[in-house]
Formats: structure tokens, C-alpha cells, sequence
């Protein structure tokens, strides 16, 4: 009994986060984000990176790299700011998320969204001291990004 009714309150607890109602109450309203702009500028996509990086968890205490990314992709796409997110897979142990935002003046810029700091990214490149072995962006899977993909 204790099982069935802390496995219902878990389900209730659960929905509630995912949905932001509780099971069977009544939704007045749905917020959209805002529609994706194709026209942000390169100083824009750096403003919204100084703006929000703030609002994120401490980096290495309560959050990492794809935390920060993922985060920071959301709220760019809540914004209307083009953005994804981006797996650098390099030599050693451990890879790093980076995030990538659409400029109209600059293209595609990967920007580390801890930092801030615009990066050169390429397979073969050097990050962090390691061989760049490739680069994904996050659809449904991870996919390589070829150099067609970002050429203007």
C-alpha cells in the first residue's frame, strides 16, 4: 500500500515538473516561444550570452558543460536567437559541449556558453590542448557538421 501510494505521488510530483500543472487540473494557457529570427547580429548573439550566463548554475559545483549548453540553447530559442547545441569530441578522455548560434553578419559562431568566448572550431583543430576529432550538433541524434553546413 505505502509502495502504491508513494508511486502515485511520485507520478503526480513528476508530472507536475514536466508539465508545470498537476494531473487533471485544467490549462488556461500555453505559452510558445517567441518565432526564430534569421536576422541577429553577431553583437546580438554576445549580449544574449552575457545576459543569461549569469542566470546559470555555478560551473563545476552544480552544473557542467552540458548543462550549460543545453540551458543556454533553451533560452536562446525562447528568445528567438537560432541556436544548438554542439558535441566537440576530441582526444583525450573527455569531450566538451559548446553552443552554436546563427549570425547574419558572421554566420554560424560556436561560443563556449560558459565563458562566452567565440571559438574556431574545426576537425583537426586544437582545443583545450587536444586533436578536434569532430563536431555534432544535437537534432534527434548526434550528427556531423560538415564544413558545407556552415559555409556562407
Amino acid at each position: 500500500m505505502i509502495a502504491m501510494l508513494s508511486g502515485l505521488l511520485g507520478w503526480n510530483m513528476g508530472y507536475h515538473e514536466g508539465t508545470g500543472v498537476w494531473p487533471g487540473s485544467k490549462i488556461s494557457a500555453i505559452v510558445l516561444p517567441v518565432e526564430v529570427s534569421t536576422n541577429v547580429t553577431s553583437s546580438e548573439a554576445n549580449e544574449f550570452i552575457d545576459k543569461n550566463k549569469s542566470s546559470l548554475p555555478i560551473y563545476g559545483e552544480d552544473a557542467n558543460c552540458v548543462e550549460y549548453g543545453l540551458l543556454m540553447v533553451r533560452a536562446a530559442q525562447w528568445e528567438g536567437i537560432p541556436a544548438e547545441v554542439v558535441l566537440v569530441q576530441l582526444t583525450g578522455e573527455a569531450n566538451h559541449i559548446v553552443i552554436s548560434i546563427k549570425t547574419v553578419d558572421k554566420g554560424w559562431e560556436f561560443i563556449d556558453p560558459y565563458t562566452g568566448v567565440h571559438l574556431r572550431l574545426k576537425v583537426g583543430g586544437d582545443l583545450f590542448g587536444e586533436t578536434i576529432l569532430g563536431l555534432y550538433m544535437l537534432e534527434a541524434q548526434w550528427v556531423p557538421i560538415t564544413e558545407v553546413a556552415f559555409s556562407e
